[in-house]
């Protein structure tokens, strides 16, 4: 995004450099599909440790949460930032200043700023990915926008994967979320490495 050199697309950098998400957001990793579908159907999560259990070729595996997000670069800090689902899910009359026009704020992308349009584009492709409708702020989205207005309330990134990942694996949604990081996971873990067939393209990001 740095190449666009936009005011708006600067004001979004600046944005994930301030919640400390320049290096999630910029990472990438090819997967293998048979790994990644072989931890889709073998995911379980474990609330009394807080940890997700696999397999991989035949082997159990487990990550506890802090391993997790140490593994994805996160550090200490992390710890002192709030949880977003801890939060009641924003409603569209919290949050109309996210619209072009807020008398006609209705939840759809398409009426959004550009500032918070490039920021959901961003966010679905990297922290959040989402498998059905894109035209549409569903789930945490909105309370995580929130968080990027001036001034907003940093919060804990890594729990927040942790958390929507599990509700992923566990609705048996089409497809597999967060792939490269759980590639990149699975073979710190494992401690193998495997070739790939799963392509970590390019994001494209637009604004409105």
């Amino acid at each position: 995004m740095k190449a666009k050199n936009e005011p708006e697309f600067n004001k979004v950098i600046k944005a994930c450099e301030l919640f400390g998400l320049t290096d999630i957001m910029s990472f990438r990793y090819n997967w293998n599909e048979e790994v990644l579908a072989q931890f889709h159907a073998t995911f379980f999560y474990s609330i009394y440790t807080d940890e997700i259990h696999w397999m991989t070729e035949g082997r159990h595996y487990r990550v506890d949460f802090v391993t997790f997000s140490r593994i994805l670069g996160f550090g200490e800090e992390e710890r002192g930032f709030t949880y977003i689902h801890d939060e009641a899910r924003a409603k569209i009359h919290d949050i109309p200043y996210m619209w072009i026009d807020r008398r006609s704020a209705d939840g759809k992308v398409s009426g959004l700023k550009s500032y918070y349009y490039i920021l959901n584009n961003l966010i679905r492709h990297t922290i959040n990915p989402k498998d059905g409708s894109t035209s549409d702020l569903n789930g945490y989205m909105r309370n995580v926008l929130a968080r990027f207005v001036p001034g907003g309330d940093k919060f804990n990134v890594p729990r927040f994967m942790w958390h929507e990942l599990r509700n992923a694996m566990e609705d048996g949604r089409k497809g597999i979320p967060y792939a490269p990081y759980l590639m990149f996971m699975i073979e710190r873990v494992t401690g193998y490495r495997f070739e790939k067939d799963g392509l970590h393209t390019i994001y494209k990001i637009e604004k409105t």
